[in-house]
């Protein structure tokens, strides 16, 4: 898919719209990143997430170890990726 060339924000239009639309305009939840790793990891370790979390620290490795065998045996060409 080709990406326009004006399909982007105006130079200072983020200076012009209304405060606070976005996440990165509020203070963070957590203040401190060892109390957002504490949450994450909490989170991850949920009962209803482990089995999900535990999947894809299989799969990833495999997908990454696919893809760039794909690419150094010229089976793929990724330049056309922006």
């Amino acid at each position: 898919m080709a990406r326009e060339i004006f399909d982007a924000p105006i130079p200072g239009q983020s200076l012009t719209d209304e405060p606070g639309n976005y996440p990165w305009e509020h203070s963070p939840q957590y203040p401190t990143v060892e109390d957002a790793s504490h949450v994450i990891w909490e989170r991850l370790h949920r009962e209803e997430v482990i089995d999900t979390v535990v999947i894809f620290s299989t799969v990833i490795p495999f997908l990454k170890s696919i893809t760039t065998v794909s690419i150094t045996s010229s089976l793929c060409n990724l330049s056309h990726i922006t």
